[in-house]
């Protein structure tokens, strides 16, 4: 059985999308739903027809903390190498 959507998202990549709520009993619901998936092995790797990895889809969609708990499961040497913010790409 293969677990995609037509435009070839793994359920982490459907999970990983930001919610729209500001909701913290929603974004916790997320976070527990995207630690289920990752416990049962489901892959940060999948690229899905866009060419976009999880980590990808995460860093374009989700909650910070969303992002920072998938960028978490990569090896260290994978991981951004983030010293500090640049302010002034923010309006």
């Amino acid at each position: 059985m293969q677990l995609t959507t037509e435009e070839g998202n793994s359920p982490l990549h459907v999970a990983v999308h930001d919610t729209g709520s500001t909701n913290m009993n929603d974004l916790f619901l997320q976070l527990t739903m995207i630690r289920l998936f990752l416990s049962h092995n489901f892959s940060i790797e999948t690229v899905n027809k866009q060419g976009q990895s999880v980590l990808d889809v995460a860093r374009l969609n989700s909650h910070s903390q969303v992002y920072s708990l998938i960028e978490s499961k990569l090896p260290l040497s994978s991981r951004s190498r983030r010293t500090s913010i640049d302010y002034t790409q923010f309006p």
